[in-house]
């Protein structure tokens, strides 16, 4: 039988593994199924239809790659953000599970990503590990990179690859129209930046061009761009014929040929700015329209650009680092920009968000809105603020200055005589922490009272001084440049007037004032750090200024404490409540003393696990019984429950501390004393009476 059971068991589990390995086979071919069907949709530049067969069939298989690419290829054909579509590809290349031949083309989508986006040497290691690839594609990225990696020794790699391409593809028109691109570019800073020094065309380039211009009839799919491109590296005769041709045939404007127009003679200056500025529609390319105003005879037209650019509505885009992508775009409302956007490696998510008031940067915001910087006069920060932290730092005038770019005029239209300006961006770089620590003063948020903060004053990064404030209402204050011990003063009935007093201090490692106390260190400052061992040590309320608390509390270790009452506000104790540090396996005691005028203590009672075991007056000890009503005591002579009874109405109205009532119960005379939640009662003696 035994042996049966066993056989049993090892078949059903058996059975199981089988089960989920054909599960686990059927969704591996249902995600083959979509791969196929995402395949399709791609190749038919179904975007949506690919992207939905993917993360379908990535909802049966996650492992598989090939599905992965199909995303990523598909979110970026509609255009989703670079950053976004690389962190897809990436996972493609980290589970490497590949089912089909996608490979290739997963590598040539992540190494085209990987130029747009400034990594040029990754990109070009994507192409060139092993298996290497030689294609059209991959030998398109590769110009590319050397291109925009922009030195001299890239750039001629770039030119002598474009020159092996046009006669192994002869066809595609993807190489010529990126050799015209960056060859224009290059062309048009040589002009600007050159002081009218002529400068030699690379023979190399003139080539190619005139080898390109001669084939520009043969291309099927080129536009209106390549052509004016290829104008430019036409000589005489021959660029006067393509500039006439693209003027008549032109369909749509291009603010190139109004450069074009101008070489040639075509165009007046007059008509040359008309032109331009129609083409551009509000959406200027700075090195374009730098280029054009180079170009041209700025006298001829000042008039025309004075009224254009004083009011100018519009954008302007700056190529800031010579790639054929726009890094910045500001946007101008009535001649002054109203806000900057800045993408240093183009990959979708804008390092630099500004907000300018009447053309001056007054609010920054990096990574993705989660900082902003506040300037009162630019460069100069006034104030950072963490939006998820909601957390606030000031600075004073000078202390810390940041600017991702300088506000610059515009050379050309500064050379007319006009304040027109542009940002002027560098490599970008993130503020430096250092400057971040030459704080004056941190804000963060409070959880002290509901809309509350503490405002931090600082000196070489750390806190001189704190102001709490709920809302704009200040309602406590402490300073920290007496070191520690230091004391916090608070308005807790919104008087106006700071009663409380709390002071703070250190505990040595190994003693324990964790607890609500803790908690309430965090809830005021939470700055400090969970190993600066602070703690409450102490806490007063004077409400009349005279120096005399009438209560305080004084926190001891292990949750023990000292709370003192001062009723008569004399500065001498009248009660006092002590509770004892906890020992383990030890009961908890308590001791509650009252005092006479002068400060001699009259009566205690002490507790052990909230019982009374001990009471003295005047030092000498006192004998006490428990009632037979909870919370009872009598001292020194029992009573009875008929006592008891009576006494219940009067001991309820009994409400201050210490305080002795007298009643008259059943023909008794019985005191009774207040202490905590406690009541105990006494038996007046007939002689007592009798003498008083």
């Amino acid at each position: 039988m035994k042996k049966f059971f066993i056989i049993a068991c090892i078949m059903i589990a058996g059975g199981f593994a089988f089960a989920q390995k054909s599960l686990g086979a059927a969704n591996r071919n249902t995600a083959v199924r979509c791969l196929k069907l995402a395949e399709n949709y791609l190749m038919g530049n179904d975007n949506n239809g690919a992207l939905r067969q993917a993360e379908l069939g990535l909802s049966y298989d996650d492992s598989i790659s090939d599905l992965i690419y199909i995303k990523a290829a598909a979110l970026s054909r509609k255009g989703e953000l670079k950053a976004n579509v690389i962190t897809v590809i990436k996972e493609a290349f980290d589970k490497d599970n590949w089912v089909g031949y996608n490979k290739t083309g997963a590598r040539l989508l992540y190494a085209d990503l990987l130029s747009d986006t400034g990594d040029y040497d990754i990109s070009m290691q994507t192409l060139d590990v092993e298996p290497f690839i030689y294609s059209a594609d991959a030998e398109f990225i590769r110009i590319k990179n050397y291109y925009r990696i922009g030195t001299e020794d890239s750039i001629e790699q770039a030119r002598l690859k474009i020159n092996a391409a046009r006669r192994i593809y002869p066809n595609d028109v993807r190489f010529p129209n990126i050799f015209f691109l960056f060859e224009e570019l290059y062309l048009s800073i040589n002009e600007i930046f050159n002081n009218d020094t002529a400068i030699e065309t690379n023979p190399l380039v003139q080539t190619i061009a005139e080898a390109y211009i001669a084939k520009l009839p043969d291309y099927e799919n080129k536009n209106q761009e390549l052509e004016l491109l290829a104008a430019f590296f036409a000589k005489g005769e021959e660029q006067l014929r393509l500039v006439k041709a693209l003027d008549a045939k032109s369909k749509e404007n291009h603010p190139l040929l109004a450069i074009l127009g101008l070489k040639t003679g075509l165009y007046n200056p007059e008509q040359a700015f008309d032109y331009f500025i129609k083409a551009c529609n509000g959406n200027i390319s700075l090195i374009t329209f730098e280029y054009f105003m180079k170009s041209v005879n700025t006298d001829e037209i000042f008039n025309k650009v004075a009224e254009y650019f004083v009011n100018y509505e519009g954008s302007i885009y700056v190529d800031v680092n010579y790639d054929l992508q726009n890094e910045m775009i500001v946007n101008y409302e009535t001649g002054r920009p109203q806000y900057i956007t800045l993408d240093s490696n183009n990959d979708g998510q804008n390092e630099v968000y500004c907000k300018c008031d009447f053309g001056v940067p007054k609010n920054l915001y990096l990574m993705n809105n989660e900082i902003e910087y506040i300037y009162d006069t630019y460069p100069a920060v006034s104030k950072v603020k963490w939006t998820s932290l909601n957390e606030t730092v000031n600075y004073l005038y000078d202390d810390f200055i940041y600017y991702p770019f300088e506000m610059a005029k515009e050379p050309f239209l500064a050379i007319m005589g006009l304040d027109f300006y542009v940002p002027a961006a560098g490599s970008f770089t993130y503020p430096d922490l250092n400057d971040l620590s030459k704080a004056a003063s941190v804000e963060l948020p409070g959880t002290e009272r509901d809309n509350s903060r503490v405002v931090y004053t600082l000196h070489l990064g750390e806190p001189v001084s704190a102001k709490f404030y709920e809302g704009d209402i200040q309602y406590a204050y402490c300073d920290f440049q007496t070191g520690i011990p230091f004391t916090r003063y608070a308005d807790y009935d919104n008087d106006g007037y700071f009663e409380t007093s709390e002071m703070f201090d250190l505990y040595e490692i190994g003693q324990n004032f964790g607890g609500d106390d803790n908690t309430i260190v965090k809830n005021i400052f939470g700055i400090f750090p969970e190993d600066y061992r602070i703690y409450l040590r102490r806490v007063s309320i004077d409400r009349n200024s005279n120096t005399y608390a009438e209560y305080s509390e004084e926190y001891l270790e292990n949750n023990g404490k000292i709370s003192t009452w001062d009723n008569d506000d004399n500065g001498i104790p009248d009660y006092q409540y002590i509770k004892y540090p906890f020992k383990e396996g030890e009961p908890l005691k308590e001791e509650t003393i009252f005092y006479s005028k002068n400060g001699v203590e009259n009566l205690s009672l002490s507790l052990l696990d909230g019982l009374p075991y001990t009471m003295k007056s005047a030092g000498k000890e006192i004998m006490i019984f428990a009632g037979k009503t909870d919370k009872l005591y009598w001292i020194e002579e029992n009573g009875n429950a008929e006592y008891e009874d009576a006494l219940k109405p009067h001991l309820a109205r009994i409400i201050e501390q210490g305080s002795i009532e007298i009643f008259n119960i059943t023909g008794k005379r019985i005191s009774a004393i207040r202490i905590g939640d406690l009541f105990f009662c006494k038996l007046i003696p007939e002689s007592f009476i009798e003498e008083e």
